[in-house]
């Protein structure tokens, strides 16, 4: 009986444990460990659009997008996706280049679609000559689920980054990103009348909580928005009424980084051209007020 009951015990054990999988691009290698799906797409960029049912929202829309051009992006490799399926929280992902890769060109996606994450890494030699994971919407990381720690090595510059709650980021650098946390919950027609006159939307969302974000350089000319959504050609005078109508569902709790700078627009009024927005004061601020430029102006923070 008793060896019965250690056999069972043994294949239960085995039946239930955390798969590691690997998959290698061109240029990168990804390995995870959790009970999800890592699969590897290359010469593809994907998007995700948010699907309604009236105002309601109810699902995200994965678009892929073949890549016919072999010169893409100033760069002559195709780009990959690395596409997490149906991950659980206790589930790990670590990406870094190939032996050998002296020069990075090939830019990546993470996409986790109905993934939550307890860790994921993206760690690049600092003597690796690099570019950045992406350029616009082809920087993607676009997680649907909550995400423990986030760690990325490399420069951040020009990505957009999607996460419904992130416990931990760190990276060494924001420059010209998105940073953005929440689920599309519904959206609001009329929401606001912009700088140029247009009736604008807003998508407004449920959580999108931030609990420490913490960069080794500088916060420039990005936006970090917890549960809210993008507003474009808007003055910084006009953001806290529209905050009012509209307020952000998440919370940044921690914020450390050595500087936070935007260069802004001016035809009259201040138009920010870095936004910092928090359902609530940032319990733990550590930025010198020396080191924030545009505060007021052409930067938005909601501290």
């Amino acid at each position: 009986m008793k060896k019965y009951f250690f056999f069972t015990l043994m294949i239960s054990l085995q039946l239930f444990a955390a798969k590691k999988q690997t998959v290698s691009s061109e240029q990168w290698t990804a390995q995870y460990k959790g009970n999800g799906t890592l699969s590897l797409i290359e010469g593809y960029f994907i998007g995700r659009d948010n699907v309604y049912s009236g105002l309601n929202f109810s699902h995200y829309k994965y678009t892929y997008k073949k890549v016919d051009d072999s010169y893409f992006w100033g760069q002559q490799m195709k780009p990959a996706v690395f596409l997490i399926e149906n991950s659980d929280e206790k589930a790990t992902l670590k990406i870094k280049p190939k032996k050998g890769v002296k020069a990075i060109t090939q830019f990546i996606q993470i996409v986790g679609s109905n993934s939550n994450f307890k860790t994921v890494k993206i760690s690049v030699n600092k003597n690796i000559e690099h570019y950045v994971l992406g350029i616009e919407e082809l920087a993607g990381i676009l997680i649907d689920g909550n995400v423990g720690k986030f760690i990325n090595t490399a420069p951040a510059f020009f990505n957009f980054l999607v996460f419904k709650n992130v416990d931990t980021f760190i990276t060494p650098n924001l420059d010209f990103s998105f940073l953005m946390l929440g689920e599309p919950d519904n959206i609001v027609s009329n929401a606001y009348v912009d700088i140029n006159g247009d009736t604008n939307t807003i998508v407004v969302c449920k959580e999108g909580n931030l609990n420490k974000l913490i960069v080794k350089y500088g916060i420039v000319n990005s936006f970090i928005l917890a549960g809210f959504d993008i507003i474009n050609d808007v003055y910084t005078s006009d953001l806290p009424a529209v905050l009012a109508a509209h307020p952000p569902s998440g919370k940044i709790g921690f914020l450390k980084a050595r500087n936070i700078a935007a260069q802004g627009e001016y035809d009259g009024n201040w138009q920010p051209t870095s936004q910092i927005i928090s359902a609530a004061p940032i319990s733990k601020f550590k930025v010198k007020s020396d080191q924030i430029v545009g505060d007021g102006k052409s930067l938005y923070i909601t501290k």
